[in-house]
């Protein structure tokens, strides 16, 4: 379904999100479960097997001097390692699911397989991004919280107050402005410094909007979480030890089912906020796509064509002799020239 080329309203936009998700929803879901079921089931797996032997007592407590800390270091070390490896696969299948999205929006729908390849191929920015994102909220909230405590020293418990509102607005500043750098990765086949300066210019002017909008989709897709997992353990619930590897079952299809919801939200904004700062044309980009140009997904407005340059009056033009003597009359070659030349 091509998006209509106009601004979106609020409502407008949550029911464009919902809509290319349930018109694509075979594909969509086979992009995130052929990443996200396998490494979940193996995460599950090497957690349950390294897990530490947890001695109990008759009071029910466990027992903290019967365990071992290389068991606990060697637990710890496998945990982080599945973060990694679940973060990567998350990332890999949003970017695929940004992808076909992105596909159905300008009317060109693709398969699943191949948004996979070309989310791969974007993997190395992808990475890059999610890290420059990272450390960048990181050292706002660090940054934040030493301003907070020289507020605090300085004016007690109102400056930790003017302090703490004034983190969270920063925090939730920077989230907003590189909101949709992911899209521009996939879509525009940016580095990821520039997919971030990208987003920030591209939500400019409207971040309390698009702040709505992402809240009021981040609470749609945690009551559908939450339904969804309340449907799960009600079934677990029947098992008498359902154990780690069943739990994380019912994790997994949770997040089958709601990734490609949020990852279609951020590509219907950023379509959304191109159209409204750049009067984008996702015909034009159809075209450009079709035709295998470098510049199919161009990040830049059309431009108008340069002016001519008006010579001055005494600069020669183009044929004549530099100077102002007339030209001079051709030799006689004997025969007669006609009147007027």
């Amino acid at each position: 379904m091509a998006l209509e080329l106009r601004p979106l309203g609020f409502g407008d936009r949550i029911g464009a999100a919902f809509k290319l998700y349930g018109a694509n929803f075979a594909t969509l879901m086979l992009i995130v479960a052929v990443i996200v079921i396998p490494l979940g089931l193996i995460g599950a797996l090497v957690t349950e097997a390294f897990s530490p032997d947890f001695s109990v007592d008759e009071n029910g407590i466990i027992d903290i001097d019967a365990i071992e800390a290389d068991q606990v270091i060697g637990f710890v070390a496998v945990i982080f390692f599945v973060a990694i490896i679940s973060a990567l696969g998350t990332l890999l299948a949003t970017g695929g699911v940004m992808k076909a999205v992105a596909d159905d929006i300008i009317g060109e729908p693709g398969d699943w397989q191949d948004s996979l390849r070309y989310a791969w191929s974007k993997i190395g920015p992808l990475i890059i991004g999610s890290i420059l994102y990272g450390l960048g909220l990181l050292g706002a909230i660090i940054g934040g919280l030493v301003v907070v405590g020289v507020l605090v020293a300085l004016f007690d418990a109102i400056g930790g107050l003017i302090g703490g509102i004034a983190l969270a607005v920063g925090i939730v500043f920077l989230v907003v402005s590189w909101s949709i750098w992911v899209p521009t990765v996939i879509v525009e086949d940016l580095r990821a410094t520039d997919a971030l300066r990208r987003s920030f210019h591209l939500v400019k002017g409207r971040r309390w909007p698009v702040f709505g909008y992402f809240l009021t989709m981040y609470i749609l897709v945690i009551l559908i979480a939450a339904v969804l997992g309340g449907v799960f353990g009600g079934i677990l619930g029947v098992l008498d030890d359902p154990g780690v590897v069943a739990n994380s079952v019912a994790n997994i299809a949770v997040q089958v089912i709601t990734t490609p919801i949020s990852a279609a939200a951020v590509v219907v904004l950023y379509f959304d906020q191109r159209v409204r700062n750049e009067a984008f044309d996702v015909q034009d980009l159809a075209a450009h796509m079709r035709s295998g140009g470098d510049d199919a997904f161009g990040s830049l407005p059309p431009q108008d064509p340069p002016t001519p340059r008006t010579p001055p009056e005494d600069e020669p033009g183009l044929g004549m002799p530099p100077d102002d003597d007339p030209p001079e009359d051709p030799p006689n070659d004997g025969f007669p020239r006609p009147e007027g030349i």
